[in-house]
């Protein structure tokens, strides 16, 4: 139709819509020939109304060239010439039609310049070119050319101007009738040929690069379907007959021999016209084969058929999986298929109208021929098909259908040889016989250009391809419109299809009939799944459906608690080397509980290896067989407790660094696949139920393995995973699989997939989602002044330390802009004045906190212990304490400190102590600083054994620094304790300060000012600034903690929480936060049972990390549905050991508050709130929240406070209100509740501490014999099992004391048998402490077992008041008759009560004589003065108190009584000896001493105690003296002392005094030359050195190199240089700094000096140790302080000092003579520990006069002659009617009482201490 015609009927359209009757009009239009009968038909077949039809009508003729004239034509005819005239009459506008006119000419021109090209003396067929012209109309303007040849010519002659036209035949015609044609024009190479068709092939024939032409005879059984097939399509013969012949195995030999007979034979239902057609088809094939020879193609093997089933392989053996291409997409140009790949889709059967039915065709021999066949059968029947259901559809002509062995289809990649040009010209052609051309404008903006797929085997030869055709029934172009297909079966036939089973079908009669009822709906709904699914295309869209999944749509804020597990899938090989590491921070941004990767990993490849590119991220490499728990070194326990600190990265599959081998799918399932779900069962454990959040990335579609697991990790993580791909094609087969596996249906993999979104898109979502700020680079302070810049992947790393960047917060992005900044000031202080932690921005905005006015004195102290003042001799971990009450502000004010000390040392917070925690630290400290200054290092709150244990490893550090340091290292790192006390301790040493909540005036001023502030800003804008009245932390303080306001808007501030949900988590988070001593916050999700008790009731699956979620009636994230009424109470943070939201009341001091008032409104006691409480399911279930929470609930029963003078509490703070308030049985409820929820040893053993304070001696056994069946190895629970029964012989004597009354035979008899048992637990508890790694030993058990023994012979006292009797049973071999009332084995244990005391005497004695901490220990308890406190007690029933002994003893006797006098008098050993030196002990007990000893040895009863008692005092006596000392014999007894300790047979502890005493005896000096044949030689003092290391290493196991919890050993004596050669230390002076004293003119005097080689490691001299007569021998002597590497392999002098574990050296220097010091300074730490000891001391001296029974005994005789003097007098004066006590003795009664009292008081002291 021409241009003004169209234009005349669009002016009328309505007019002619209204008013012709088309029915007439079509009925002439199809008798002049106009319309084709289908054409004819079609516009009668649908039930339409008038209207529609006459639209169909119109747009027919819009097709035809003449449509206008014949349309006027017909209405003229009909009678219509009002319509005729109102066309005719119309005004057109004529510019316009000349513009479309014109256009179109342009698009004509366009096509021709496309297409052709001048070339000289080549001609084109007039038909061959307009033919082309037509196809490219069709192929690129999507409709029929609108025009004749006419219109061509002029085009051309405009294009080319050489053109000429003439008659003639082209080169490849042969017909005689002349054409026409265009001369001097030429036919240009298509696009698709440059593209597609290969150089080499692109000037063969088809058939000469064809390969596997065969005779028909020579065709196989197997090939000779394969070779038929296409004469078979060809003559539309029954393609089942090739099955037949199959079956019946027939060949290509007996088929060419094939007679009708055989035909009917083989096929006896084939009709006879297919038999007579078959039976040519076989001549035609030979007659062929004898003129032109073979042609049949059979191809390679790769190319024959499969057979149905025939690829169900082995799993190992399964061809690849082949990923296709996505609808709608281009080619790629390297995008190849495999051949006999096998594909696989859940979508070849129809699924929904968006995503794409597919199908499969494959027939013949895969020439172009059979494919040109193929789309011809196929095409047209697809794309109609797609049209009438609307659903989206890619035909793929190449690839194979088979059904699987799960009886499932799937597609086998065969390809066909093609010229992608001629395909492209088969495909439109086909298309334009096959529609109508008024649709067919329309079905070709359906359809997408054919994609050629290359295959990649036999590059050589002829390209062969898989061909795709997409189509895309948009409801835009199809409306509601019907699409018919012209068939040619008896003519032209209409036809109608549909998919029936995966694959066109054309309709019957009665199925377009339903169709035509029905079609609006189906277009409806296309047209509505169009709009969803264009909304979820979208990059917005798609970040929404992700968000809606991950932050269960709560927008740009995640504010769920949820806990994502990454499994990765491999890479595809193209890009796993080109990997950009930005794209994917996600992976880590996301914070994963671990990441699962299945990728194999070589060195430098894979995501692992780009993420850890990444500066500040780092993660932690594991392999799967680390789940394994048949392997040792598993991470099974460290994942259940929580106690990693990084990310775990798990590959799955393949490490090379770690040697983990790449295993096929097979060899994986059976080797490894025991050990993912291991790992997964343990997550699924670990996690909080309905808060994963599990994330599959697929980032290839090499995932064959990982779909092994995939149904697994569903299974545990119900309704909580998502699958992530950046291209939607890779999911095909994995959604194919979990669908057939019925895994997952196809609604939910849809609502789970997330498709489409680019990595690096969704690492921008995580990160505003996560509100992830990266800090500046961190910028540390050096030594010299500078800076360095600390590397941010270092930064992460040392990820238990905070560390404060020199310009902390000064170089972010938000100080650039002064709107973010003063938003992130308003932000920052609101959530510091809400109670939430203070941060580094409170500190850079300066007006946020407020500096205390202790501010300054505490920067002096630490400025001071900075630069070395006020530290301890010899530690280089010092430590400040800042002792502060909850809320006060004492981590607000310790970070100041950092803050201002930041530009010089380098400060960090510890976030978390572990085993590594120490060498981060050291890391800090030294980096890219030669000579650091010591690091400040912040510690909040933390535990105090934890504590211990970093300083002894920090220590060990300061040592090897020390070594290798220039110049003298003074102070390693400062650690600043920030402690938090509810009952601050009254006295503190120089090094402490206490912070108290009392605020000042001028405080409270600031508070005032800043809350009017903040009050102005509210008024100002009400939205965006907070009403301080909410402010709860900032108020506290304002009004200075007054109790009144705290208990009176706690009241308010309950009664606003309303919610029953609520009030019970607010009650339950207010009991933790009070009696949590370290005011932790507690694991959100933990009280996910508590918040959804009533969806828990309907069995609901929760899932709270995404918006689709199994619902019945609750919506899982509580948290984000709090009311403001709660959500003013509480505070949010992230924790640090989880990662995971915290939450706590704002304050801990109004938590106690808020917990009292809902007690007191709920009207119920606190002990059943904790039981129940204790008692909800929730704590049955494992999780690291729950056993976070659980780990707080364990603390708060059973961690006990400082009292105010630094004692331990009894009991926790919990356990302590509920036994004050409630009584002793509610709080042994509320422990055995605590311990049967939590199965923890140490709740079991307050709950045994608990009933001994009530005196239930039995309860108290049995929870103590559950704590040691618990944890059998913790001497500390062995401990409390030992004081049941310490206490119960306590008891008894309290008893008997107050009662003043006398024990029976039965009493004692059961004391002996308490002490038993009780002595047998503290033997068990010294064995297992000498096996514990601690930093602190436990010598409790040593203590109480004397504490026991002295308790039980008090007890005696009672029984029987004849001490003397005692005495001699206990020392003698005799049993008077008062004692044989006990069994013999009883009489055994009291005899052997006095060599048990003395062997834990020795001991105790030699372990705090022999070794000393690295640090003081800060206690009241001395356990020196313990031990002397304990021997005077014991001394009274064991030692002889008489200075003359008793006549009539036998010499034996007399040798014994000896000994037990010089026990009493305290000449027991050296250190002894010397404690009465420093006590001014009269000489006459020296004296005593060593007459009494030398008496034993001169009469033959030396034992090796009797040697060293006589060699200690010799060496005192000598100290004060200037008499020389018989050394001669000193020499001889040293000698037998060394003969007997070294002697085989001797088997007792070794003696270390023995060897001292040998060496420094023997050692050769000037002085001793008159002694020289006496002395040994240099060997055999080498050997007694070696050998006295041993001993001590046998006696202090702990003492190992290995321990890092070794202490130093003590120095008593110097080799000296004049007559008197043995140096005691004190004679040096009183400077306990050995380095400063060594260096003055007295010391250099006195001591000798000596010369050797300091070896490499700077810790051992080698010394040349010559004899007097000129022999040497070499030794090693212990270097007693680090020394500095400059000197080492270098001659160098020193001192030699006598430790208790062999020589050391002293005061090492290069020069002989060291440097002496013009000033020695008595440290301020050296003050601080007398002032300890005094203390110590003075809590001891108030018990002075009751401190043993004779004490005791004695004053209360004295009362007692006292009170009988009072009463004899007041006899003379008062009358027997008047018997009152007088107010004297009323004092003296009370004075009596007060000294029994004191004495329990003493007991109980003791034993607490212990």
């Amino acid at each position: 139709m021409d241009f003004e015609g169209k234009a005349r009927i669009r002016c009328n359209y309505t007019a002619l819509v209204n008013d012709v009757d088309a029915d007439r009009v079509k009925d002439f239009l199809y008798e002049n020939g106009t319309i084709e009968h289908d054409e004819h038909q079609r516009i009668g077949i649908e039930k339409i109304t008038d209207n529609a039809k006459v639209q169909i009508l119109l747009d027919i003729l819009d097709t035809k060239i003449n449509g206008y004239e014949q349309l006027l034509l017909v209405l003229k005819n009909d009678n219509r010439d009002d319509l005729v005239d109102l066309l005719q009459g119309t005004n057109v506008d004529m510019a316009k039609v000349e513009e479309e006119r014109s256009k179109e000419q342009n698009a004509l021109i366009q096509v021709i310049k496309c297409n052709f090209e001048e070339k000289m003396d080549e001609t084109i067929d007039a038909d061959v070119l307009e033919h082309i012209i037509r196809l490219e109309y069709l192929r690129e303007r999507k409709k029929v050319f609108p025009g004749e040849i006419n219109k061509i010519e002029k085009c051309l002659k405009e294009v080319f101007p050489v053109i000429e036209i003439r008659k003639g035949r082209s080169k490849k015609a042969s017909m005689a009738q002349p054409k026409k044609l265009y001369q001097h024009i030429h036919q240009k190479c298509t696009q698709i040929e440059l593209n597609s068709e290969s150089k080499s092939a692109g000037s063969r024939e088809m058939k000469d690069a064809s390969k596997g032409e065969v005779l028909l005879k020579d065709i196989s059984v197997a090939n000779l379907g394969a070779a038929l097939q296409p004469l078979f399509l060809e003559k539309e013969l029954d393609e089942s007959v090739l099955e037949m012949l199959k079956e019946e195995k027939i060949s290509g030999r007996l088929f060419a021999e094939f007679t009708l007979d055989d035909i009917k034979e083989v096929c006896p239902d084939m009709p006879y016209g297919y038999k007579k057609t078959l039976l040519q088809t076989k001549d035609a094939i030979l007659d062929k084969e004898k003129s032109e020879g073979p042609f049949l193609l059979v191809g390679n093997l790769e190319n024959q058929q499969l057979e149905p089933g025939a690829n169900n392989l082995d799993e190992e053996t399964d061809p690849p999986w082949q990923r296709l291409r996505a609808l709608d997409t281009l080619t790629n140009p390297a995008q190849t298929y495999h051949k006999n790949a096998v594909v696989r889709s859940a979508n070849l059967y129809r699924h929904n109208l968006i995503e794409p039915i597919q199908n499969f065709v494959y027939f013949g021999d895969g020439s172009e021929q059979s494919l040109i066949k193929c789309i011809q059968k196929f095409l047209c029947n697809f794309t109609a098909a797609c049209l009438t259901e609307r659903t989206n559809g890619i035909i793929y002509f190449g690839i194979e259908e088979k059904i699987d062995r799960y009886g499932e289809k799937c597609g086998i990649i065969k390809g066909f040889k093609a010229r992608p040009s001629k395909i492209t010209q088969i495909v439109y052609e086909t298309l334009q016989t096959s529609f109508f051309a008024d649709q067919l404008h329309l079905i070709l903006r359906c359809i997408r250009p054919p994609q050629f797929i290359k295959i990649t085997e036999n590059p050589d030869a002829f390209p062969t391809y898989v061909v795709e055709i997409d189509v895309l029934p948009s409801f835009e172009l199809t409306k509601y419109r019907t699409f018919y297909q012209r068939e040619k079966i008896s003519g032209n036939v209409l036809s109608v299809y549909t998919f029936k089973e995966g694959r066109p079908s054309r309709m019957n009669d009665e199925e377009l009939k339903h169709y035509n009822e029905t079609k609006s709906d189906i277009c409806d709904n296309r047209e509505k799944m169009e709009k969803s699914r264009n909304n979820l295309q979208t990059c917005a869209n798609l970040r929404q459906h992700f968000l809606d999944l991950y932050s269960a749509g709560s927008g740009n804020k995640l504010v769920n608690e949820i806990y994502p597990v990454l499994i990765l899938s491999p890479l595809d090989p193209s890009v796993k080397e080109k990997l950009e590491p930005e794209k994917f921070e996600f992976l880590i941004d996301i914070d994963p509980c671990v990441i699962f990767d299945f990728h194999p990993t070589v060195e430098g490849e894979g995501l692992f290896n780009a993420v850890d590119k990444i500066p500040y991220y780092i993660v932690k490499p594991y392999i799967i067989e680390d789940f394994d728990r048949k392997k040792e070194d598993n991470i099974i326990a460290e994942v259940e407790n929580n106690r990693q600190a990084l990310p775990g990265w798990v590959f799955c599959n393949g490490y090379e660094p770690l040697d983990m081998k790449t295993y096929k799918k097979l060899d994986w399932k059976t080797k490894r696949s025991e050990s993912f779900k291991e790992a997964i069962r343990i997550y699924q454990d670990c996690i909080p139920p309905g808060r994963a959040f599990v994330i599959f990335a697929i980032f290839s579609t090499n995932y064959d393995i990982m779909l092994e697991i995939a149904e697994e990790v569903i299974l545990k993580f119900q309704n909580q995973w998502i699958v992530l791909a950046e291209d939607a094609s890779l999911l095909d087969k994995w959604k194919y699989e979990l669908i057939r596996r019925s895994s997952v249906d196809s609604d939910t993999f849809r609502k789970r997939c997330v498709a489409g979104i680019p990595w690096q898109y969704l690492t921008q979502i995580v990160k505003e989602v996560k509100n992830i700020q990266r800090s500046s680079e961190c910028q540390l302070s050096n030594s010299c002044g500078g800076s360095c810049h600390l590397k941010s992947k270092l930064r992460s790393e040392l990820c238990d330390l905070d560390i404060l960047s020199k310009k902390e917060c000064e170089e972010s992005e938000i100080t650039k802009d002064t709107k973010k900044l003063e938003e992130q000031s308003r932000k920052a202080e609101e959530e510091f004045y809400r109670g939430t932690r203070v941060s580094w921005w409170n500190m850079y905005f300066k007006d946020h906190a407020l500096k205390r006015s202790q501010h300054g004195q505490i920067a002096e102290r630490l400025h001071n212990l900075l630069m070395g003042k006020f530290n301890e001799d010899d530690s280089k971990v010092v430590v400040f304490k800042l002792y502060h009450q909850p809320g006060c502000g004492g981590t607000t004010i310790a970070m100041q400190i950092l803050w201002s000390l930041k530009k010089i040392y380098r400060c960090c917070i510890v976030r978390r102590l572990t085993d590594q925690t120490h060498n981060q630290i050291q890391v800090l400290r030294a980096y890219e600083d030669k000579n650091p200054m010591p690091p400040v290092v912040l510690i909040d709150n933390e535990d105090e054994l934890r504590i211990t244990s970093l300083r002894f490893k920090l220590e060990q550090e300061a040592k090897v620094a020390s070594r290798h340091s220039e110049s003298k290292l003074q102070v390693y790192c400062l650690l600043f304790r920030c402690i938090r006390r509810v009952h601050l301790p009254n006295s503190i040493d120089i090094n402490s300060f206490i912070l108290t909540q009392s605020l000042e005036t001028d405080e409270l001023e600031w508070f005032r000012r800043k809350h009017e502030l903040l009050c102005q800003k509210h008024n100002e804008n009400p939205k965006r600034d907070v009403n301080p009245k909410y402010l709860i932390s900032f108020n506290l303080l304002k009004e200075n903690f007054d109790a009144d306001y705290i208990q009176r808007n706690a009241a308010l501030y309950v009664k606003g929480v309303e919610d029953e949900k609520e009030r019970k988590l607010l009650l339950y988070l207010s009991l933790i936060n009070t009696f949590d001593m370290e005011f932790q916050s507690i694991p959100l999700s933990s009280f996910d049972f508590i918040m959804s008790e009533d969806s828990r009731a309907k069995k609901t699956i929760m899932t709270f990390s995404m918006r689709y979620r199994v619902k019945a009636g609750y919506e899982g994230d509580w948290e984000t549905h709090l009311s403001n009424a709660i959500e003013v109470l509480l505070s949010r943070n992230i924790q640090v050991n989880t990662g995971s939201q915290g939450i706590q009341i704002v304050s801990k001091v109004f938590a106690r508050a808020l917990l009292l008032n809902m007690l007191k409104e709920e009207n119920v006691p606190l002990h059943e709130v904790v039981c129940k409480f204790l008692e909800c399911a929730m704590l049955k279930t494992k999780s690291f929240s729950i056993t976070v929470l659980k780990r707080i609930l364990q603390d708060i029963l059973k961690k006990r406070e400082e009292s105010e003078k630094g004692k331990k509490e009894m009991f926790s703070p919990l356990v302590t209100h509920i036994l004050q308030r409630e009584g002793g049985d509610r709080a042994a409820e509320v422990l055995e509740c605590g311990f049967e929820r939590t199965k923890d040893a140490m709740i079991a053993q307050q709950t045994a501490r608990l009933y001994i304070f009530l005196k239930n001696w039995t309860k108290a056994e049995e929870f103590a014999e559950k704590a040691v069946t618990e944890r059998p190895e913790n001497s500390y629970l062995w401990d409390t099992y030992g004081q049941i029964y310490l206490k119960r012989l306590a008891d008894i004597y309290e008893s008997c004391l107050q009662d003043e009354r006398f024990l029976t035979t039965k009493e004692i008899q059961d004391v002996v048998e308490i002490a038993v048992k009780g002595m047998s637990y503290f033997e068990k508890e010294q064995l297992v402490s000498e096996r514990e790694q601690f930093a602190t030993d436990n010598d409790a058990g040593y203590f109480a077992e004397l504490q026991t023994i002295v308790m039980v012979l008090d007890l005696f006292t009672l029984w029987n008041p004849d001490r003397g009797k005692l005495h001699k049973f206990l020392v003698s071999e005799n049993t008077p008759n008062d004692f044989k009332i006990f069994e013999r084995k009883r009489l055994v244990f009291l005899k052997g009560l006095h060599h048990r005391s003395e062997n834990t005497l020795t001991k105790l004695d030699d372990k705090y004589s022999q070794l000393k901490n690295i640090y003081k220990a800060e206690s009241t308890f001395n356990p020196s003065l313990e031990v002397i406190r304990l021997r005077e007690n014991l001394d009274i029933y064991f030692g002889e108190g008489a200075v003359e002994m008793p006549t009539n003893l036998l010499p034996k006797d007399v040798a014994s009584y000896c000994r037990r006098r010089i026990n009493r008098i305290g000449g027991r050993s050296l250190v002894s000896i010397l404690r009465l030196r420093n006590e001014d002990t009269p000489d006459n007990i020296f004296l005593e001493i060593y007459e009494k000893a030398k008496w034993i040895i001169d009469h033959g009863f030396a034992s090796l105690h009797d040697y060293l008692t006589l060699l200690g005092v010799s060496l005192v006596r000598s100290i004060d003296s200037d008499e020389d000392m018989d050394f001669e014999s000193m020499i001889q007894w040293s000698s037998m002392a060394y003969k007997m300790v070294t002697d085989p047979s001797y088997e007792d502890r070794p003696n270390l005094e023995a060897f001292m005493y040998f060496v420094i005896i023997h050692w050769p000096t000037e002085s001793r030359r008159k002694y020289q044949g006496l002395l040994c030689s240099p060997e055999e003092i080498a050997e007694a050195i070696r050998r006295w290391k041993k001993a001590f290493r046998k006696i202090y196991p702990r003492q190992e190199d290995t321990n890092l919890y070794r202490k130093k050993e003590t120095t008593y004596f110097f080799l000296g240089s004049g007559r008197k050669d043995i140096i005691y230390y004190e004679e040096l002076g009183d400077n306990s700094r050995y380095q400063d004293v060594f260096r003055t003119e007295k010391v250099r005097t006195r001591l000798q000096r000596l010369k050797g080689i300091l070896l490499r490691d700077g810790w051992e001299i080698k010394y040349a140790i010559t004899s007097l007569s000129g022999n040497s021998s070499s030794i090693g002597i212990t270097n007693s302080f680090p020394t500095s590497s400059v000197l080492w392999n270098r001659t160098v002098y020193f001192y030699v000092g006598f430790s208790w574990n062999g020589p050391k050296a002293f005061c090492v220097t290069r020069e002989e003579d060291p440097t002496i010091s013009a000033t020695t300074e008595v440290s301020e730490e050296g003050i601080s520990r007398q002032s300890q000891t005094k203390k110590t001391q003075n809590e001891f001296e108030k018990y002075e006069s009751v401190s043993t029974l004779n004490k005791l005994y004695k004053a209360l005789r004295d009362i007692d002659r006292r009170l009988e003097k009072s009463k004899k007098k007041k006899g003379r004066f008062q009358s027997d009617e008047k018997d009152e006590d007088t107010p004297q003795e009323k004092a003296l009664k009370e004075e009596r009482q007060k000294l029994i009292s004191s004495r329990l008081d003493y007991l109980q002291m003791q034993i607490e201490m212990n």
